[in-house]
């Protein structure tokens, strides 16, 4: 999983308070795991539409202004099936904010809950529309109680008329204001928290439960992006299935036919294959018999790589093919060139021709005087 990461941190915050540091962080964690998240930072005035090239998700930490056209190819690049995650951040212009990112807001912005900071006052968060199998383990205690954490301040979210427009809120505060929430944007989806990221209003990031809902909410935000049908042996090939389907089956390049697990992500489906160690193409197919989808795996490149022959098999590669092998640049020169050292000409050209101008003149004055 790639995902862009823009954080406009106020002046003055480090560490424990700056939104990006926590997105570092579990980004290191996913790095021991099976889908590890490779981070694209870039400066907030620096985003247009080359920045979000290759990424599944952006990350938008803080941000209230993006750049002139930046809206335009952030709404494109959702509608087409990318992930948005947006956190918000003291001192932020909640009006440009608001215009900035338009129609892709799940609910509209309002002014911070209370002005300043006071750690007497908080909320708690509670899980409220969870959808089945996403964020269920995070709503008790054995899994690290989220509901004991206390978020300090948070901005206001105003829901519109229109209730199809509106996103879902999935964890609200005790006091029901919205704490996460969720919007559909064409096929993919925009999460936003209402609060900081970091530890500057909450003290989320403490908890044990706080990295993996962050990484939670990055798979499930890049899984709306198509999956990827070219894979290299042993990479797990996972593919969409038309929702409730019990059984599917994957014919391998070796004509043989196996059954495929079914993993159920909120309300979609997916066949993922771990035993794609043979290099072809990989067909899933339903119970009836009816094609899902194809998967090329690549053969590995170490077969064309002639470094790593021993000396005996170098020799034996160059009887067979009746090849000569140059380890540098220098003997592959002088292989195609022949055996002469092809040194520079060029400077007696240049002055022969130099010499014919010059007699050219020369005559020409002559001649004519």
């Amino acid at each position: 999983i790639k995902a862009l990461v823009a954080a406009q941190v106020p002046e003055g915050r480090k560490g424990f308070e700056r939104d990006d540091a926590f997105v570092e962080r579990m980004a290191e964690a996913s790095a021991k795991g099976l889908e590890p998240i490779e981070l694209s930072k870039c400066d907030p005035s620096a985003l247009n539409e080359k920045s979000l090239a290759g990424c599944g998700l952006a990350v938008l930490c803080g941000v209230d202004r993006l750049p002139q056209g930046f809206s335009d190819s952030l709404a494109g690049f959702v509608r087409r099936g990318g992930g948005l995650l947006i956190t918000l951040r003291p001192g932020m212009q909640v009006e440009a904010f608001n215009k900035s990112y338009g129609p892709l807001l799940p609910m509209m912005v309002g002014e911070p809950f209370r002005q300043g900071f006071d750690e007497e006052r908080y909320f708690s968060p509670q899980p409220a529309e969870l959808p089945p199998s996403l964020f269920r383990e995070f709503s008790g205690g054995e899994n690290g109680d989220l509901a004991a954490a206390r978020i300090y301040n948070h901005f206001s979210l105003i829901t519109g008329g229109d209730k199809e427009d509106s996103g879902k809120t999935l964890f609200a505060l005790n006091n029901g204001d919205p704490l996460i929430v969720e919007k559909r944007f064409g096929k993919g989806s925009v999460v936003m928290l209402s609060t900081t990221l970091g530890g500057e209003w909450s003290s989320l990031p403490v908890h044990q439960a706080y990295l993996p809902l962050l990484s939670r909410l990055f798979n499930h935000l890049a899984g709306f992006s198509g999956m990827a049908l070219n894979r290299q042996q042993g990479e797990p090939l996972i593919c969409e299935l038309p929702s409730g389907t019990d059984k599917v089956f994957v014919t391998r390049p070796d004509a043989k036919l196996d059954s495929c697990p079914i993993a159920v992500s909120g309300e979609r489906f997916f066949g993922r294959y771990e035993e794609a160690s043979l290099p072809g193409v990989y067909e899933f197919r339903d119970a009836a018999g009816a094609s899902l989808g194809y998967f090329s795996v690549a053969r590995p490149g170490r077969e064309s790589d002639l470094r790593q022959l021993h000396a005996d098999e170098m020799e034996m590669f160059k009887k067979v093919l009746g090849a000569e092998v140059a380890a540098s640049g220098d003997e592959f020169a002088l292989a195609v060139g022949g055996k002469d050292s092809g040194s520079e000409k060029t400077w007696l050209c240049l002055a022969l021709v130099l010499a014919l101008f010059i007699m050219d003149a020369a005559l020409t004055r002559i001649w004519f005087t």
